[in-house]
């Protein structure tokens, strides 16, 4: 099917060079496909003919940072910007590449942009950004992060990963209630969370209450020698 749709394009593009949406189209297959380097011809394709199409530059970029090529993937992704200074997506995606870079500020700065964009997954970018906040120990800003992903209500996947990066923070600040509170909330959303259950055996410790930090940590212990198991 897929190649089948690909030959379509392939000759919509021989019957007329200069159809962009038949371009872009062929390119978005090779990327579904994996074949980077036929979907980034493309891309080039199409910026020849508009090197003001936006899509194209995104595209372009995605190609790129699939290769690990993050330098070309930041510079498609900054003229996408530059072309036009309210798409969200383009934001996002450069904040990802620089924090695989370890430009922390930059991807920060990109990803508060692409939430005051109304960014399509607001609750992933505010994960994103809460945890570049704790890898930077700004707890409360990492708290607040974390917080507004409870308050969007998301899915479960990022409703635990909030509840026990929370508790992570309140850990750290020495807030060992509301650290128990959250990591409580972490594990019953999912009671084998490893790390939510050795870190609330910590908070227990802190608040000498080594009964229940032996029963987290002897939790913790039995889900892993479960994981080695398997």
């Amino acid at each position: 099917m897929e190649d089948r749709i690909i030959e379509e394009l392939t000759e919509a593009v021989r019957l007329d060079p200069n159809d962009i949406e038949a371009y872009v189209s062929r390119a978005d297959k090779y990327m579904d496909n994996e074949k980077y380097d036929k979907a980034i011809a493309d891309y080039d394709k199409v910026i020849g003919l508009d090197p003001e199409y936006v899509p194209a530059h995104i595209g372009r970029g995605n190609a790129y940072s699939l290769k690990d090529e993050d330098d070309k993937a930041i510079a498609d992704y900054s003229v996408a910007i530059l072309l036009d200074p309210e798409d969200a997506w383009a934001y996002f995606f450069r904040g990802n590449e620089y924090s695989g870079k370890g430009e922390y500020e930059r991807a920060i700065m990109d990803y508060s942009k692409a939430i005051e964009l109304d960014y399509d997954n607001l609750a992933e970018v505010y994960e994103l950004r809460g945890g570049l906040y704790l890898d930077r120990e700004d707890y409360d800003h990492a708290i607040s992060d974390y917080a507004t992903i409870i308050e969007l209500n998301p899915e479960d996947i990022y409703l635990r990963i909030a509840y026990q990066n929370l508790g992570l923070a309140y850990n750290a600040k020495g807030d060992y209630d509301r650290a128990i509170e959250n990591l409580t909330r972490a594990i019953e959303l999912n009671p084998n969370e490893l790390d939510a259950n050795i870190n609330r055996s910590i908070a227990y410790l802190h608040k000498d209450d080594r009964t229940l930090a032996t029963a987290d940590l002897e939790t913790y212990i039995e889900l892993t020698s479960n994981d080695n198991d398997a």
